[in-house]
């Protein structure tokens, strides 16, 4: 391991005696001590080895101190050593002179060695702090340099004027330019036209002390014209007395991150929206449960009490349309659920003309007296389509119609017509192939919509009304369901006159016939005995009624559990069990499962009242042999019963 030198010391006197005891006193202390006993000798053993600290006497043979001092100063590699002369003269002129030369200190003879050992530690320490100072300023130049020059994001110093005076790698290579070139450039250069006033301002107010820093998110103008995304700071130089110096332009490329953002947010929005419909579709299951359930009753009371009643009685004309408009709300939230998983409705031929018939009989019982209805509902070709979506489509446009008008009254007119869409000019802006098409139109003079909403009404979740009106869903889904039935629409509005949207849908080349509905009378019953699990008391309720009515033995329950004690107790007394498949506690397909240990020849029907499809996807492993679907339907659930206990499915 290595030793630090000692400080070393050149002492010249031209007397021994002098000599002596100075050299005496200083390497007691352990320095190195040279000596000289002229200013000549002195000088050149300088030359030879520069010490760290000289104590030079004034009056010397051949030079004097002042003589060796004035030497020194003139080089440059000796001026920094500190000198302490050493006199016999006190005067005031002889020391003021030595100062001026450029000595640090002065020490009067006779000698006081506590004297002499403190001045020396002192400046010898000085000059170590000194020599300290200039290395760390030297090394911090260097690391400036190389922290400049190397660093990761552009850096510049700017005049008030904007002009460039020193570049670094990073800020070339972002804008395009070599260090050359921004000799003749400025801020304005890079800046966009638009702005350029705004951020002069901007600098004058920071070379002026008025602001302390500018920081901006803005684009520049690289050399090949090209827009660059720059996040760009400027702070000021200043000197002691706070006086601007000059200005500290950072900048950092952000491109990436802000086309990462634009990215991400459209990620966000469309994570958002598929969120809003996983909620939606998850609360629509929910709904539809316990809606069909309801529907149920409605449908199996409708049932048993037709069953009742004799062929002519007018009151079978009134329970057949409260079938029909349960069916049709079966059949919507059908399509509720069908349109949260985006499954595909069966299409078949249908005059649209019904639909809208059925709907306005439905939206006038509803519709106050200021509101009124006008028609104009021409024969047209039948269109292949699904008949719940386009009932929703028509439906929706009238709802909306109807709140446009509520508070001032006013007209809501329907048209059904043909038209045939040959040519270009025909078509228009619209997105169809030539051909011929239903045309409906909904017409209302209601509040009408601006025309920047206007652009948005087909947005999902965009919406004009207040929030106990809607969610913003209903012209995004009619829209659609429009394009899935290969149709367009358009809307055209004028703000407190109206709103007019018109519906085009290609009509098949075929006629279809008319039909009615011919019910099937011959509804099949049985003795055999029951055992029905509904958590819905109503609806197990309107179950039992109606098997009863059918001529079963029918054992009912809302629990799940007290169905298995049942069957636990005497597996062999029933001849099939009807279950529903959403129950709290133990579901459906868990109370088949358990079957399978204790009746594993018991036959199942499972009721459920959502999505037939994914209840037999989960129980086609249960023994289960069919499934009803809610609601309640009686020649079905009669004719499936009656196959599931002759064995025949």
């Amino acid at each position: 391991m290595g030793t630090v030198a000692s400080p070393s010391i050149l002492i010249a006197d031209d007397n021994p005696t002098n000599l002596k005891v100075l050299r005496s006193m200083l390497e007691g202390k352990g320095y190195e001590v040279t000596s000289a006993e002229d200013g000549v000798q002195a000088l050149k053993r300088i030359k030879q080895s520069p010490p760290d600290l000289i104590l030079l006497d004034i009056h010397m043979p051949r030079m004097t101190g002042y003589q060796v001092i004035d030497r020194l100063k003139k080089n440059p590699i000796l001026k920094s050593i500190p000198v302490i002369f050493i006199s016999a003269l006190s005067d005031s002129f002889n020391k003021v002179l030595g100062f001026q030369k450029g000595a640090v200190d002065y020490i009067e003879k006779p000698f006081h060695g506590k004297e002499i050992k403190a001045r020396v530690e002192t400046h010898l320490k000085l000059q170590y702090y000194q020599r300290q100072l200039k290395e760390r300023a030297a090394s911090s130049e260097k690391r400036f340099q190389l922290t400049f020059e190397n660093a990761a994001v552009g850096i510049a110093h700017t005049r008030m004027s904007g002009s460039f005076f020193r570049v670094n790698k990073c800020f070339c290579n972002i804008l395009g330019y070599n260090e050359k070139q921004f000799e003749t450039l400025t801020i304005k250069d890079l800046t966009l036209p638009e702005e350029w006033d705004h951020d002069l301002l901007a600098i004058k107010d920071l070379f002026n002390n008025r602001i302390a820093t500018i920081r901006r998110e803005k684009q520049f103008i690289k050399k090949n014209k090209e827009l660059v995304w720059v996040r760009v700071t400027i702070s000021m130089a200043r000197d002691s007395e706070n006086a601007s110096e000059y200005g500290i332009m950072v900048v950092e490329d952000i491109t990436d991150r802000i086309k990462a953002e634009e990215v991400r947010t459209k990620i966000e929005d469309q994570l958002r929206q598929a969120q809003r419909m996983e909620a939606i579709g998850t609360l629509a299951g929910g709904i539809a449960h316990d809606f069909n359930n309801i529907l149920g009753v409605i449908m199996g009371y409708t049932d048993i009490a037709k069953r009742k009643l004799p062929p002519a009685s007018s009151a079978l004309k009134n329970l057949e349309s409260v079938n029909t408009a349960a069916n049709r709300a079966k059949d919507l939230i059908q399509h509720i659920l069908t349109a949260c998983s985006q499954v595909e409705h069966e299409k078949r031929p249908i005059h649209i003309s019904y639909i809208i018939d059925e709907t306005i009989t439905l939206l006038r019982a509803s519709l106050p007296s200021t509101i009124k209805i006008k028609t104009n509902l021409q024969k047209c070709r039948p269109i292949l389509a699904d008949t719940t979506q386009i009932h929703q489509v028509v439906m929706n446009l009238c709802t909306n119609s109807f709140h446009s008008m509520e508070k001032n009254g006013g007209t809501l007119t329907l048209k059904l017509s043909t038209v045939s869409l040959r040519k270009d000019r025909e078509i228009g802006t619209l997105d169809l192939v030539p051909g011929d098409y239903n045309l409906f139109e909904v017409k209302d003079t209601g509040s009408g919509i601006d025309t920047t909403s206007l652009e948005h009404i087909f947005e999902p979740y965009f919406t004009t009304k207040t929030k106990d009106r809607g969610t913003g869903l209903g012209l995004s889904v009619v829209h659609g369901i429009i394009k899935s039935h290969d149709g367009d629409i358009c809307v055209s509005s004028e703000r407190l006159k109206g709103t007019q949207v018109k519906v085009y849908l290609p009509c098949l080349d075929e006629e279809i016939e008319s039909h009615t509905m011919i019910l099937d009378e011959s509804i099949p019953g049985g003795n055999e005995t029951l055992l029905i699990v509904d958590d819905d008391v109503p609806y197990l309720e309107m179950m039992t009624d109606l098997l009863s009515d059918l001529g079963y033995h029918v054992t009912a329950t809302q629990d799940s559990f007290e169905a298995l004690q049942i069957l636990r107790y005497d597996p062999g007394h029933f001849n099939c069990l009807i279950t529903d498949m959403t129950m709290p506690g133990m579901t459906g397909a868990q109370l088949a499962q358990k079957l399978q240990e204790i009746a594993p020849d018991l036959p199942i029907i499972m009721h459920t009242g959502i999505d037939e499809t994914k209840a037999r996807k989960s129980a086609a492993t249960l023994g289960i042999k069919a499934f009803l679907s809610k609601p309640v339907i009686l020649s079905k659930t009669a004719v499936t019963l009656r196959n599931v206990l002759d064995g025949k499915t």
